[in-house]
């Protein structure tokens, strides 16, 4: 999937084979966005937190729809967050984030700031397995607004069994089939 540490622009052969999704590919995210995020990730290295990417994007191109779209994409869930999390969280995450600009370009360094570097602290967005997050039924359909299709599973796969035991026909398979025979198929 695409992932905001690891994706190109465009997708990509990974090491092992794998297909990285690229961000390009993400509905309503703009190519000069990814290009000054692959930029700031290539000067400051790969992104530590959600905070982190929110403090250093360049918010003139990465506007709310857009990280919205890369949160329901799944790009930062190597990270540790749930969408959910993210989403409910945004609102702040942005306020954050321009507040941090603001006082970078006018040379101020906030005192929360440097006490947050000096410790270490992270961002008050929960991550973690105990996280809520949403049904899987929201996140194929997140899935499919902005990548155009479905990525982390399929409505149907829960259905599978039961698809099986009734001797539904999989819509590949009809071509294998004489013309004229009467067939059962599921879809959504």
């Amino acid at each position: 999937g695409p992932d905001i540490n690891l994706s190109d622009g465009t997708f990509k052969v990974m090491e092992d084979g794998v297909i990285r999704y690229g961000l390009y590919g993400i509905k309503n995210v703009g190519e000069q966005a990814v290009d000054s995020i692959l930029e700031t990730r290539k000067s400051q290295g790969p992104f530590k937190s959600f905070f982190h990417f929110m403090e250093n994007a360049d918010l003139r191109l990465c506007n709310r729809r857009m990280i919205e779209s890369l949160i329901h994409a799944g790009c930062f869930n190597s990270l540790g967050y749930t969408r959910k999390a993210l989403i409910e969280s945004l609102e702040m995450a942005i306020l954050h984030a321009q507040k941090s600009q603001e006082d970078k370009q006018s040379g101020q360094a906030s005192l929360f700031g440097m006490i947050e570097e000096s410790r270490d602290v992270s961002e008050p967005i929960p991550r973690g397995a105990n996280v809520g997050e949403y049904a899987e039924a929201d996140i194929l359909r997140f899935e499919k607004d902005v990548l155009g299709f479905y990525f982390s599973g399929h409505p149907l796969e829960k259905y599978e069994r039961i698809l099986k035991s009734i001797k539904a026909v999989p819509v590949a398979a009809l071509p294998s089939r004489a013309s004229g025979s009467q067939v059962e198929i599921a879809g959504v």
